[in-house]
């Protein structure tokens, strides 16, 4: 089936079209029970989740998210807060990639951000969760999966990408008690 982010569609195909087989290939992770494709790495295979109900870009495991900021020390970062079921209130930073590689993925102008608690419980010691792609970053691939071979065929596309919108304040307010319905609320405030 093709997954079309951008056009809000999910169509079944009844073969991998022939132009599709010279995009990006990826395996299917078979050990989780959501939609997680491998990435190699340099000792063992990673996982992305692929999260449609995340309405982001790219979360990135802490490792890479620290690795990712020290590479851009002058990219401007925000502060973004949300909601996750079993993580609770999420409070970090996000900032902007023009292209964001993970492994044979490359992704072009994405909002980027440390993952939560949550996603990172996706993978496992054997295959180490790397990174979430949500519908942000899912509007700038091509993605057509073949799950009876158990790959996934992905390619970048070109923009022009709708806005995303993002905080430009650098300040993010929650409510002290996410369980009152009403509550003080805390101002997070990106340093400098």
């Amino acid at each position: 089936f093709q997954i079309d982010t951008a056009g809000q569609k999910v169509r079944s195909l009844p073969a991998v079209p022939e132009e599709a087989r010279q995009w990006t290939k990826l395996r299917l992770h078979r050990g989780s029970d959501v939609l997680c494709l491998e990435i190699p790495g340099p000792h063992k295979n990673g996982i992305i989740l692929i999260d449609t109900g995340n309405d982001g870009g790219v979360s990135l495991n802490a490792e890479r998210w620290r690795a990712w900021t020290n590479a851009q020390p002058n990219c401007p970062k925000t502060l973004t807060a949300y909601y996750m079921g079993g993580s609770g209130i999420v409070i970090g930073e996000e900032s902007w990639a023009e292209k964001l590689s993970l492994g044979p993925l490359t992704l072009n102008e994405v909002p980027v951000r440390g993952a939560s608690l949550s996603d990172m419980a996706t993978g496992s010691s054997g295959t180490p969760y790397q990174a979430t792609l949500g519908l942000v970053a899912l509007e700038r691939l091509d993605m057509i999966v073949d799950g009876k071979a158990g790959m996934v065929y992905v390619r970048p596309r070109q923009g022009p990408f709708r806005p995303y919108p993002y905080n430009r304040s650098g300040a993010v307010f929650t409510p002290r008690d996410p369980g009152k319905s009403k509550s003080d609320l805390v101002a997070h405030v990106l340093e400098g």
